[in-house]
């Protein structure tokens, strides 16, 4: 009978937290409801209590989420880059291999995280905030699911910190019904990076308030931006790059700006530099081609960025097209048809600007 509780109590709230919630599920729920009510008049109050306590205290934790704003989370994201990233640890994976992992604190003190070896590279993967602890709940059901185990609620808790030019975590783990709480478990995930010369000198404060400040400057001229006003958020980009000269994304987004003032060559200029920081960045391969092809008419230019770009990130519907479109200009037809193609398969939009792919011979 616990076992059903505990269960019915766990699509309680998955109800909240899943919009997949399907109608099998439903019928699942009634079911399980109706099982409950038959053995309801069999359970003392203490397991009554026990049930009402975890539901409540799932929907407490559910109800605790706030929105977010995600166009404004997804720019700080943006900024994240292996290069800007200011703390870094050097391990070695499960098989033994080389593993680089490093850490980027954005301008709203959001951490991401970076790993790479010779076979893979992640991130920026979000993994907590400097100005707030995290709670996450579970149980001790390591393997199985009896009602035992899965009594035993948990309640962790993290915090992140910078000590000593070191990215620290701190961890926790509650147990709830028993109200005892556990060791702190201290994790020192990365030190100061050696490109970071402050932080080597121990000027770890006056560095992270450059950065913060460069960050401030360019979400400003990101407002600007949004509002149209193109100059002023040049501006804005300009005074960030003069205090961050290796900020890839301030360059990037005033190459954006000098692109919609058609100063094509200035653009070029910018995403190259885009490019040289961050030899990743594809979205500066495929502007740069954009401006190559729009102004100085070199679509072998362009199509050699755009290539670079799919290389980085080959599920890119507008790259491919905008490869189709310099191999049309140059008469390479069957290329461009094989891109349009590909970027209709990758979920791009039919453009009439390609009928000619779908005419006959």
């Amino acid at each position: 009978m616990v076992a059903i509780l505990l269960t019915l109590g766990k699509q309680y709230v998955n109800c909240f937290l899943n919009s997949s919630y399907t109608s099998t599920d439903s019928i699942s729920f009634n079911y399980l409801l109706g099982k409950l009510r038959l053995g309801m008049k069999k359970l003392d109050i203490f397991t009554k209590i026990f049930f009402a306590v975890s539901v409540t205290f799932n929907t407490l934790v559910i109800s605790q989420v706030k929105a977010e704003d995600l166009r404004y989370q997804f720019n700080s994201q943006e900024s994240a880059s292996w290069e800007n990233a200011q703390y870094e640890k050097i391990t070695t994976n499960v098989r033994g291999e080389r593993l680089i992992i490093r850490f980027f604190v954005d301008k709203n003190s959001n951490i991401y995280e970076f790993k790479r070896n010779p076979n893979y590279n992640y991130g920026p993967t979000k993994i907590g905030n400097l100005n707030s602890k995290s709670y996450s709940t579970g149980d001790t059901c390591y393997f199985g699911t009896n009602a035992a185990c899965r009594s035993n609620i948990t309640k962790t808790t993290e915090q992140y910190v910078i000590e000593d030019c070191r990215l620290i975590k701190y961890t926790r783990t509650d147990m709830i019904q028993f109200g005892t709480k556990g060791d702190i478990n201290k994790y020192v995930l990365g030190s100061c990076t050696k490109g970071n010369n402050k932080a080597e000198k121990g000027d770890h404060n006056e560095s992270y308030a450059l950065t913060q400040k460069s960050r401030s400057l360019l979400l400003e001229g990101y407002n600007k931006e949004k509002k149209g006003d193109f100059n002023e958020a040049i501006s804005y980009y300009t005074k960030a790059i003069e205090i961050n000269p290796k900020y890839a994304l301030a360059y990037y987004n005033r190459g954006q700006c000098k692109s919609i003032l058609r100063d094509y060559e200035g653009a070029i200029s910018d995403y190259t530099k885009a490019i040289e920081i961050n030899p990743q960045y594809f979205k500066a391969y495929n502007n740069r081609g954009t401006s190559k092809a729009a102004i100085l008419k070199d679509y072998e230019g362009a199509i050699s960025d755009y290539t670079k770009a799919i290389e980085i990130n080959p599920k890119n519907s507008i790259t491919y097209k905008n490869r189709g479109v310099a191999n049309y200009y140059i008469d390479r037809k069957d290329d461009a048809c094989k891109d349009y193609k590909t970027a209709i398969s990758l979920g791009l939009k039919e453009n009439n600007f390609f009928n000619f792919c779908f005419q006959k011979q």
